[in-house]
């Protein structure tokens, strides 16, 4: 199963997934362009970039389709916890109010949410090694996991405390 890590990483990334398609798409036209190739680039390499843009680009397209079913399978309350959190980052406290629940009431539906994005995404068909494999050089994941892992930084120090 993914990681919750993993989890957070792809519900971070997922507001921008759209963007992210757009950009390969337009990467992929580039390489494909004759000005492009007449300017005496090596073709070996272009073609070696333009193979693995459109892989990932296939990937990302199926990683977005994955994602979005995933979510489509979350409650509603469960819905509107990952939005407040991933999509519009707001604060737990302003997530208490927002959904009416409190803080026991809040970690209960945000871990159960997140339980069901590991299982869902995986079963849907993409492992933690599947992601690692197609995305691990993308700024926008890597951005995405240097901000999970300095939440969990500063959690870990706030424990501490």
């Amino acid at each position: 199963m993914l990681s919750a890590k993993m989890a957070k990483i792809i519900l971070t990334v997922y507001p921008d997934l759209k963007e992210l398609k757009r950009k390969y798409a337009a990467k992929m036209k580039k390489l494909r362009s004759f000005d492009y190739n007449a300017l005496g680039h090596d073709a070996e390499s272009v073609f070696g970039d333009y193979i693995v843009t459109a892989v990932t680009f296939d990937a990302l397209k199926r990683f977005h389709t994955t994602v979005n079913a995933a979510l489509d399978l979350l409650t509603e309350q469960e819905k509107s916890v990952i939005k407040a959190e991933f999509f519009d980052g707001l604060e737990r406290e302003n997530m208490i109010k927002l959904l009416n629940v409190n803080k026991s009431g809040l970690k209960y539906l945000r871990t159960k949410a997140l339980k069901k994005v590991q299982v869902y995404v995986e079963m849907l068909g993409f492992t933690e090694d599947d992601i690692l494999e197609y995305f691990n050089e993308d700024p926008y994941f890597i951005e995405a996991a240097e901000e999970i892992e300095a939440r969990y930084e500063v959690a870990k120090r706030f424990l501490k405390s």
